[in-house]
């Protein structure tokens, strides 16, 4: 059953949007977006095992290298929006966020968008991941003030705040990731002869594009958590004074 379809060349067999479905305890699912995120889950796992038996200090190998860069970019980031100290917790949690992006994303470069399409070229993956966020977010600023929390939606342009930022995260990194399958499915069209050329260039562009939304999505996640903690954390200073 195919689901979702959206033709976009008449006759020339390119369409956007179709999945091989199935049923779970009674709900129609997307099975390749959850074969796709296992796939990328499993990958960000074995590479983790496979990082924290062998890590080293004197001789790190290449990937514990990456996995180190990015870690300390992160801990960067989450320092300058709120600090170390303040949320620990949030450097592990957006390490873990930005790794399942990336992995997700590069299964673009795979010649397997006709079965096997990246998963965050699915809302349903990016709208879980930015409510994921969002729910985490929002706990952590109830946690810390809930009167100064709930306060603000007081103002109707806090909800709409509050509503526009899973929906950007969702949108943002679900149209960057489909723009990226489209673009494939066009090229292949081509002849044979010619069409290998403009394929590799996108195929380079889409791992360049595949990072890229990973820092973006990871930079607002961290931006979002560091407007929650320090925005609460200056109201409730206000309050005392």
């Amino acid at each position: 059953m195919v689901s979702g379809n959206i033709v976009l060349a008449a006759g020339g067999g390119v369409s956007v949007g179709e999945h091989w479905t199935g049923s779970i305890f009674g709900m129609s699912v997307n099975l390749d977006t959850i074969v796709a995120t296992l796939i990328a889950g499993a990958i960000v796992i074995g590479l983790g095992l496979y990082v924290a038996r062998g890590a080293s200090v004197g001789r790190p190998t290449k990937v514990q290298l990456a996995f180190e860069t990015t870690k300390d970019a992160i801990e960067d980031q989450v320092e300058q929006s709120l600090g170390i100290r303040t949320a620990p917790w949030v450097v592990p949690f957006a390490f873990a966020i930005a790794l399942m992006i990336l992995f997700c994303n590069l299964l673009a470069i795979l010649p397997t968008e006709e079965v096997l399409p990246p998963p965050t070229a699915d809302t349903n993956l990016t709208f879980a991941l930015s409510l994921v966020v969002m729910l985490c977010v929002w706990f952590t600023a109830i946690k810390r003030n809930p009167g100064h929390f709930f306060g603000e939606f007081k103002n109707p342009l806090a909800i709409i705040e509050e509503i526009v930022k899973p929906l950007s995260l969702a949108l943002r990194l679900f149209g960057n990731v489909l723009s990226g399958v489209i673009m494939i499915q066009v090229i292949v069209l081509l002849p044979i002869y010619v069409f290998w050329v403009p394929f590799t260039i996108w195929k380079l562009f889409d791992i360049f594009i595949g990072v890229l939304q990973a820092v973006i999505f990871t930079v607002l996640t961290i931006v979002y958590f560091g407007q929650a903690v320090v925005n609460e954390d200056v109201k409730a200073a206000e309050g005392a004074h």
